[in-house]
């Protein structure tokens, strides 16, 4: 009979409500027993609605347990931790659910009905992630054989993180609601540019002190735009020794002024950007692959005539691989990157700093 009740329960559970159960409820009153003593069962009875309708069923079950002792519940129904009253376990099979894998940036909803155990796994690809999931109550992730718990707000499954992460869900509210979970791939596992070669010299944080795209801009339009502002701050460079790399947020303002047939026109913008990925070099080559970009700007448009307007900044995808040239030092470096169709490669220097947590 238990076991008959129990194998329901595994198939019901999946989708249907908890107070739309009939004598399959039985594994949830196992739990309760075991966890708040046989005296508790009674005084929940007496707690649940009269009506039948939804709404009444959803509030009396809200009312008798907080939203953390039904995530509990349903953490041991997933993880088949639910004793008989004589105390041997119970032969639960819970149903696996969804598998949600990330194999590059993308946002999973989840919806949660009121009542319903939601399950499923969350496989993130090789390289290294940020991952975040919203609202924090009603859910909780683990990896195997491990407590349940928040997910890592950093992944890096090159260097052995787990890569697989059990969901549990179980919404206690009188309508449902979502689980936003986010994966940004900071860096790929694939070798930038096909080479594995790393130049130890480039290994560090790198603090730029002269030249870049603004200085570049001023040489090479200096004939039809003229840039009498202009400043990029906090560009700092941080090459890892596995192959990965990441910027620190840059912010850039620029100032710059045409004349055209209309009369002056004259540009006011601002962008702050940070991006990584993964990076190879030697030889005196480097090579960049941006696997995620974070960025937002805006730029402000005036003219003589009148003309006023403001509009984001728009964000051009990178090249898979980008290519320069560069000579290190100890303490210096200098990249040149060749730009198509003009003579001058953009020349940057940089300046070697440390950062907090550095050995």
């Amino acid at each position: 009979m238990v076991a008959r009740q129990v194998a329901a329960f595994d198939r019901a559970s999946i989708n249907m409500p908890l107070y739309e159960m009939a004598y399959e409820a039985l594994v949830f009153f196992f739990w309760r027993n075991d966890a708040e003593g046989p005296t508790s069962i009674l005084p929940f009875l007496r707690q649940m609605a009269s009506r039948s309708g939804a709404s009444a069923q959803r509030y009396a079950m809200a009312s008798a347990m907080t939203q953390e002792a039904w995530l509990t519940f349903a953490q041991h129904y997933i993880d088949g931790d639910i004793k008989h009253p004589h105390g041997s376990p119970l032969s639960i099979d819970p149903a696996p659910g969804d598998t949600w894998r990330y194999t590059e940036t993308r946002t999973q909803d989840i919806a949660l009905e009121p009542f319903v155990i939601h399950r499923g796994w969350v496989e993130f690809d090789c390289g290294k992630w940020a991952a975040q999931a919203q609202p924090i109550e009603g859910r909780a992730f683990r990896t195997e054989g491990e407590r349940w718990g928040e997910l890592p707000d950093r992944i890096d499954v090159n260097s052995g993180n787990a890569s697989r992460y059990r969901f549990v869900g179980l919404h206690s509210g009188r309508s449902g609601t979502t689980v936003r979970l986010r994966g940004e791939q900071e860096a790929g596992c694939e070798p930038c540019g096909g080479l594995e070669a790393i130049d130890e010299c480039l290994v560090g944080a790198w603090r730029e002190t002269g030249g870049g795209p603004i200085e570049w801009m001023r040489k090479v339009m200096k004939d039809s735009i003229s840039i009498p502002e202009g400043e990029r701050r906090n560009a700092i460079s941080i090459f890892q020794s596995d192959g990965t790399y990441m910027t620190t947020p840059v912010t850039a303002d620029i100032t710059s002024i045409a004349e055209t047939s209309h009369g002056t026109l004259r540009g006011d913008g601002n962008v702050v950007a940070q991006t990584s990925g993964r990076w190879s070099g030697e030889a005196g080559r480097l090579n960049l692959c941006q696997d995620h970009l974070r960025a937002s700007g805006t730029v402000r448009a005036t003219s003589s005539d009148g003309m006023d307007q403001t509009f984001q900044v728009p964000m051009p995808a990178a090249p898979d691989v980008v290519t320069m040239e560069f000579s290190c030092s100890g303490s210096s470096l200098e990249t040149r990157l060749p730009i198509p169709g003009t003579p001058e490669p953009i020349v940057t220097q940089y300046t070697r700093i440390s950062v907090p947590g550095d050995d």
